[in-house]
Order: C-alpha cells, then sequence, then structure tokens
C-alpha cells in the first residue's frame, strides 16, 4: 500500500518501529539519562577498585537503557541491578 502525496509521488507509508527507545518520550529519554549515569558512576567505580561486579553491572545499566522501550521496565531493571550489586557476592 502507498499514499499519494503532493506532486504525485508515491510513498511508501509510515511504519511504527517499536524497538528500542522512544525520543519523543521525556520520561523515558530522562530515565535513560539518570540510569546511564549511574551505570557510569558504577563502572567507574568497579574499574578503580578492581571490582568486576560493579563493572559488569555499571556497564549493564549504562546500555540496556537504550533498548527498553518503556519508564516503568527501566526503572524495574535498574532496582534489580542495584539490588543485585548489594545482594551478590564481590567480584574482587
Amino acid at each position: 500500500m502507498t499514499t499519494r502525496v503532493p506532486g504525485g509521488q508515491d510513498r511508501p507509508p509510515p511504519r511504527a518501529d517499536t524497538r528500542g527507545m522512544d525520543l519523543s518520550d521525556t520520561g523515558l529519554l530522562l530515565s535513560g539519562l539518570i540510569v546511564g549515569a549511574l551505570g557510569m558512576g558504577v563502572f567507574i567505580y568497579g574499574k578503580k577498585q578492581g571490582n568486576f561486579k560493579c563493572i559488569g553491572i555499571g556497564l549493564g545499566m549504562s546500555i540496556y537503557p537504550y533498548f527498553v522501550p518503556s519508564v516503568l521496565a527501566t526503572w524495574l531493571i535498574a532496582a534489580a541491578c542495584m539490588a543485585g550489586l548489594y545482594l551478590l557476592p564481590s567480584g574482587e
């Protein structure tokens, strides 16, 4: 199915891309920024201390917000990562 645009040209209809971060959602952008910054801080701390658990969780928290399309899911995953940081044995 195509749509006719002014000038007589045919163009395919816009498709809804549901993968990844929705850049029009301010809450999702702000949540991703905050969680990514927390992840970067945990990563830097782990790198300075030589703690592989902190390095892994910090990398994960810095990367996953780009692939989660929901604010609630972003914060739930962040809470799970922080709980894992506290509950898992040290990776030194």
